[in-house]
């Protein structure tokens, strides 16, 4: 039924159940103007924003993985440069008369995200919105003292590795939005890759221990994110299409063919797409994730070649990935 509840007494809800969620950086959280958070290393931050009608449709997403994913994207970019998230702000703008039950579930989601992350919520906003539900997300975090990993610190003859498996959310969006070439039942692990992205922070910290310098985030698919590597670093690169970390469901559902499309354009993976140096030694991997090399980095311009098995696919090449200001036909689930 329609929400009566008020902006306040959310913001109590709100408060109480996240009260659990505890993080030594923060000294305040929800209640005072300003939140007071302490670090001992230079700061990360990154904030992401999720839209109704845009990354989603409460048509066919339950309120509490929409939460969740909204956490989960966010966290990402803290995993990617292989630091220590602490603390979140949520911003939410919500129609007035929003039902009740959906508001409860947000915040069940977004409860739950935090959780998988070992992240405090911290402060945040909410708003009446005339256009949907709005969810942005800042996170706060640090760099470990080992440093970070950054888009620009890949060099020629290192190789390119994925944590993971990549595709799935990809397969699910389109067989969600009518895109699939012939829809048929989601297998309930792909769809679970989708509302409920895993959560990196171990790995992203793992790869910084082991000498990794330069990685990125997989939220705007795989070439696509790839090429923001290859231009920050000035290289090329090099994907051998038949190591892509497929989860073998994904296959059997879609075929292989669909598969590795899937796995090099889509985006919501959030898994890390990083560079391995030369005297990286990939047998002393601890996980949780697998790690697996896909390619190489190459002396070039940025510009991506696709091997499969041995043979070029330039229609693969160019098939690229999810910008925000250029995507058309609604909902893409990507953020």
């Amino acid at each position: 039924m329609p929400s009566c509840v008020g902006e306040f007494d959310w913001i109590e809800r709100i408060r109480r159940r996240a009260a659990a969620l505890q993080s030594d950086h923060v000294l305040t959280g929800i209640g005072d103007d300003c939140a007071i958070l302490r670090f001992d290393r230079d700061v990360l931050v990154t904030t992401d924003a999720a839209h109704e009608d845009i990354h989603f449709r409460f048509a066919w997403s339950d309120p509490a993985d929409v939460g969740f994913r909204a956490v989960a994207a966010a966290v990402s970019d803290i995993s990617a440069m292989g630091g220590e998230a602490a603390a979140l702000f949520w911003s939410l703008g919500i129609p007035r008369g929003l039902d009740e039950s959906v508001m409860d579930g947000l915040i069940d989601g977004v409860i739950q995200g935090l959780a998988a992350a070992g992240l405090a919520l911290a402060g945040g906003n909410i708003s009446a919105s005339r256009s949907g539900v709005t969810l942005t997300m800042s996170v706060l975090g640090q760099r470990l003292p080992g440093g970070v990993m950054l888009r620009s610190a890949a060099r020629p003859g290192d190789r390119i590795a994925v944590t993971g498996s990549i595709g799935a959310s990809r397969y699910v969006l389109e067989e969600l939005s009518g895109a699939a070439p012939s829809p048929v039942v989601t297998p309930p692990e792909l769809a679970a890759r989708f509302w409920r992205p895993p959560v990196r922070l171990k790995e992203g910290q793992t790869l910084v221990k082991m000498g990794v310098r330069a990685a990125i985030d997989l939220s705007d698919g795989l070439l696509q994110d790839l090429h923001h590597l290859c231009a920050a670093s000035d290289a090329g690169a090099r994907v051998d299409a038949e190591r892509l970390p497929v989860d073998p469901a994904l296959i059997r559902a879609g075929g292989d063919e669909r598969a590795r499309r899937c796995a090099l354009i889509g985006g919501d993976d959030y898994e890390l797409l990083c560079a391995l140096p030369p005297d990286f030694d990939l047998t002393q991997w601890p996980g949780p994730a697998p790690l697996t090399v896909i390619g190489a980095f190459t002396e070039g311009d940025s510009s991506i070649m696709v091997l499969h098995h041995g043979r070029r696919r330039p229609e693969w090449e160019t098939l690229g990935g999810h910008d925000h200001l250029k995507a058309r036909g609604g909902p893409d689930g990507t953020t």
